[in-house]
């Protein structure tokens, strides 16, 4: 039987949102923080989301706050360094960031005292948002991310995907595309390895336990996506949280299902030309 790994996680604080000439909080005297259960952008609050997509909204705004010089809380320390601090400038105009019209404000030259706040009902789920962490992540991330490691890593989202209002589990990753996905990784035995889902006593993942021998990494969500980020290997669920343990850290091999099989239900976010999207119905697309 294998070990299990735990940690315990950070406790919960809560930090306003903006992208502002002036923060919207003292950034030097207020804690910085690793959950947004409510965010603020000036105009609306946003209900609580989860860790995967408040880290895109977040990395997002952050994005636009440094390309125009503006100020935005420290949020995520786990993962991201402090923000840079610029002077206070007079704020004339403020733009509305939506889905809709997202990809036009990444593409926008600095404007003075032009400012921006994020539409509480949008995600930035899309593949501009997608293209644009990928170009800025690396200089946002902390000094102590791992250094990268042989391993194979698997993320098995099940939880809310299980427990819905429609009590349907169509939205899951088929097993077959596990065993593919392990099975298709030479010499894959030889690999220390290790599984992570939010239903870690469901019996899909004690099949792939006790078939392959991967050891149960059972953490908090933070622990769970800088430990996932750094290994050679990394297969991915669908969903925001599982893009993020792919797109930090070690971009070797990084496979995730055919989003077309499944039930839509986030944004067009797989879109990376050097992750490996496999079927477990057929051939490794490419």
């Amino acid at each position: 039987m294998s070990n299990k790994v735990t940690v315990d996680s950070p406790a919960a604080i809560v930090v306003p949102l903006s992208v502002t000439g002036e923060p919207a909080v003292n950034v030097a005297a207020a804690p910085a923080t690793d959950t947004l259960p409510l965010m603020e952008y000036g105009f609306g609050a946003r209900s609580t989301g989860r860790l995967g997509n408040n880290m895109t909204v977040y990395i997002t705004m952050r994005s636009i706050a440094e390309k125009h010089r503006l100020n935005i809380p420290h949020v995520f320390p786990f993962f991201f360094k402090k923000p840079t601090k610029y002077p206070k400038t007079d704020i004339k105009k403020t733009l509305h960031v939506g889905d809709e019209n997202l990809a036009q404000i990444l593409t926008i030259d600095p404007e003075p005292q032009v400012s921006f706040c994020a539409d509480p009902r949008s995600h930035f789920q899309s593949k501009e948002s997608s293209y644009n962490i990928q170009k800025c992540i690396k200089e946002f991330l902390v000094d102590d991310m791992p250094d990268d490691s042989d391993g194979i890593f698997i993320h098995h989202r099940l939880g809310d995907l299980v427990h819905n209002e429609q009590g349907s589990d169509d939205r899951v990753v088929k097993m077959e595309y596990f065993e593919k996905a392990i099975e298709s990784i030479p010499n894959y035995q030889q690999y220390k390895s290790y599984i992570t889902s939010d239903s870690p006593n469901d019996d899909r993942i004690k099949y792939i336990i006790d078939k392959y021998g991967f050891e149960l990494y059972d953490t908090g969500p933070l622990h769970t996506v800088k430990f996932g980020s750094q290994f050679s290997h990394k297969i991915l669920s669908l969903g925001t949280f599982s893009w993020w343990i792919g797109i930090l850290g070690n971009q070797s091999n990084v496979v995730h299902p055919v989003v077309q099989e499944y039930p839509i239900w986030h944004g067009d976010i797989f879109v990376f030309d050097h992750w490996h999207p496999l079927s477990f119905l057929n051939e490794e697309i490419n």
